[in-house]
């Protein structure tokens, strides 16, 4: 069995349910090509997924692994907008500043839509049409923002240069260095690290540790040593939400950082042989009993995780109701 659901109503929206909101909110925007009020409402969601980080950084990042049962399209596009706002926050820019950036991350695939829900079924290699979209969806997004009414130049730039990197090797332009804004290989750098955190038709879902290493991988686009560290810095070795198993054999959840980097505060639900705890317990201290011994991606557990019973009302889910085929 799964640790006590939560059953008391917290007393103001919670984060999780934003988030999730987010999501669903995000999804209806973007397919209202005619909405008159585009610019105005990405921007007001950008400013709920900002106050949502303020409230508790720790849930909003969870919430990118324990509530991957949406939509994958916009489920990314929220994920990648909480670690951007998160790292330009730890870097000391403003909100109004990180606010483009964050309207970026929401709307950065606008043009490729349909790929994408193409890609949520097909197991199978991109076709050379697909490439070909895939190659051209930031400036297609681009122009598409403009027609949709959005002037702000920091977020249109963002979109379009979010697969560009410092060496020369990105698209849409090839751009090189400095001509490649800062925020927009942040951009792209979390734009990799939460799609790989995704299990998606043709490949599983990866843990927190490899998805990292992938991503800030010299190998994998140029990302430069000063993004490299801020994004480390960011989300830890190993971010709230993150499923690891303890010396002491125990397993859990991680859920806030802790003293060390290398030691986070960590809800243990199961002991070694995977039966449930009597009640979750908070391990603090590091080896021999509380360092991390092994990290694994979400689905191994292969039991629904309850946020509420690990972060409290700031996590709170409603339990989904039971369709008519379920009663």
């Amino acid at each position: 069995m799964n640790p006590p659901a939560q059953t008391k109503l917290p007393r103001r929206t919670s984060i999780a349910q934003v988030i999730l909101a987010s999501r669903e909110r995000l999804a209806a925007l973007l397919l209202d090509a005619d909405n008159p009020h585009f610019q105005t409402e990405v921007i007001m969601l950008a400013a709920q997924l900002q106050s949502a980080c303020s409230r508790n950084r720790n849930v909003a990042l969870a919430m990118t692994l324990l509530a991957q049962d949406t939509q994958y399209a916009t489920r990314h596009a929220v994920d990648v907008a909480v670690v951007v706002e998160l790292a330009l926050r730890r870097l000391g820019q403003n909100e109004s500043e990180r606010r483009s950036v964050i309207a970026a991350a929401l709307t950065m695939n606008i043009g490729m839509q349909t790929l994408h829900e193409q890609l949520d079924q097909q197991s199978g290699p991109l076709t050379a049409e697909q490439r070909q979209t895939m190659q051209s969806h930031p400036l297609v997004s681009m122009d598409e923002l403009r027609g949709r009414g959005v002037s702000d130049t920091v977020w249109l730039n963002c979109v379009l240069q979010h697969h560009e990197t410092p060496d020369g090797r990105g698209y849409p332009n090839k751009l090189k260095g400095d001509k490649l804004r800062f925020e927009a290989r942040l951009l792209g750098l979390a734009d990799r690290y939460c799609a790989l955190l995704s299990k998606r038709a043709w490949r599983a879902a990866k843990s927190v540790d490899s998805a990292l290493a992938q991503s800030i991988s010299p190998l994998s686009a140029g990302v430069d040593d000063k993004l490299d560290r801020l994004f480390m810095e960011t989300l830890g070795f190993y971010p709230p939400g993150s499923v690891v198993q303890l010396y002491s054999g125990e397993i859990g959840v991680v859920k806030r950082p802790g003293e060390h980097e290398l030691v986070p505060v960590v809800q243990a639900l199961f002991d070694a042989h995977m039966q449930p705890l009597p009640a979750p317990v908070e391990r603090l201290n590091g080896p021999p009993d509380g360092g991390i011994l092994n990290v694994f991606e979400t689905e191994f557990l292969q039991v629904p995780i309850v946020p509420a019973s690990i972060w409290g009302d700031d996590a709170y889910l409603p339990e989904p109701q039971p369709t008519q085929e379920q009663e």
